[in-house]
């Protein structure tokens, strides 16, 4: 097996880690973000969209059209309430994609892939715990005028209502627009789990590496597929966001759990990096921690062979 310890692509970069003594295996995407503190005056075609206040009474006022089309009141950012934001942004969107899906690679060979014992040893950092990689997810921003290439372009919406001003609905975020409250977890109507709407947005740009004109270049909402093919169907519909619970409770529903749909972007990579295209497993970090996967008997084998394993 020949590892590729990153790869670079336009979707999103990723990096494999190998376990050491005490250290796991780790898989971890990379999306480079350019956030932008939208200015609700600059038009959609101008080339500066942004606009820092000195004060609040200096603020540009204007609005915005949410993923609906509704235009809210909005105004420009102050820098030092920008920063913030931009910090909580990062942290929380990290916090709900990280520290949650474990990959549990083939013990055997199959259908043909290479996976020697010194390869399967990268996966184990102790004897006692069973092989395995930790998916994890960081957001690395793109400063305005960095030579780098960002891989989503995400515009920060600064609400400003009148205090007699009622909109009809909550502003309805989108992939490329976000608001000041879309960083904290938010219980959706009539619903009992938490839901952080960045960290759902961000999700959308984790799709495949394909032009942007086709549909898999984005993540779509978990029932996008299934419900996209029935006749009366309506873009953004609420089937979209999952026709089940179980399914409803996913981050890319309306929720903050990660499932086998979320995990779709490391089992792609996974496969990348160590050109092992078959026999992964997914299991969620609870059940691990659980101590629910035995330790298989070549993982006995291998770690008997390294003394540097440890308990």
């Amino acid at each position: 097996m020949v590892q590729r310890r990153t790869i670079a692509q336009d979707n999103f970069d990723s990096e494999f880690r190998p376990a050491g003594p005490g250290r796991p295996a780790e898989l971890v995407i990379r999306l480079r973000v350019r956030l932008l503190a939208r200015d609700p005056l600059a038009p959609a075609t101008s080339g500066q969209l942004e606009h820092f206040a000195p004060t609040t009474a200096a603020a540009h006022i204007g609005r915005l059209n949410d993923a609906q089309e509704y235009p809210f009141r909005c105004r420009s950012w102050l820098a030092p309430e920008f920063a913030a934001f931009s910090a909580k942004f990062k942290q929380m969107v990290e916090l709900v994609w990280n520290n949650q899906l474990i990959l549990l690679p083939p013990n055997v060979a199959e259908s043909g892939d290479v996976l020697s014992d010194a390869d399967y040893l990268t996966f184990i950092s102790r004897r006692g715990l069973a092989a395995h990689v930790r998916c994890g997810f960081e957001i690395e921003f793109v400063p305005a005028g960095s030579a780098s290439t960002p891989h989503a372009i995400i515009e920060a919406v600064r609400l400003w209502p009148k205090d007699d001003e009622i909109p009809p609905f909550p502003f309805r975020a989108f992939a490329s627009r976000i608001t000041n409250e879309d960083v904290e977890f938010t219980r959706p109507p009539g619903q009992s789990f938490m839901h952080v709407t960045a960290a759902h947005e961000v999700g959308h740009w984790l799709g495949r590496d394909v032009p942007a004109s086709d549909p898999a270049r984005f993540l779509h909402h978990i029932d996008w597929q299934k419900c996209s093919a029935y006749p009366d169907y309506v873009p953004g519909s609420d089937c979209e966001y999952g026709r089940t619970l179980s399914r409803r409770m996913a981050l890319m529903g309306s929720g903050s759990l990660l499932t086998d749909y979320e995990a779709g972007p490391w089992l792609l990579r996974i496969r990348r990096h160590t050109q092992v295209l078959f026999g992964w497993k997914l299991i969620h970090r609870i059940h691990f921690n659980n101590f629910q996967v035995p330790i298989s008997d070549r993982q006995k084998r291998v770690a008997a062979a390294n003394p540097s394993v440890p308990p």
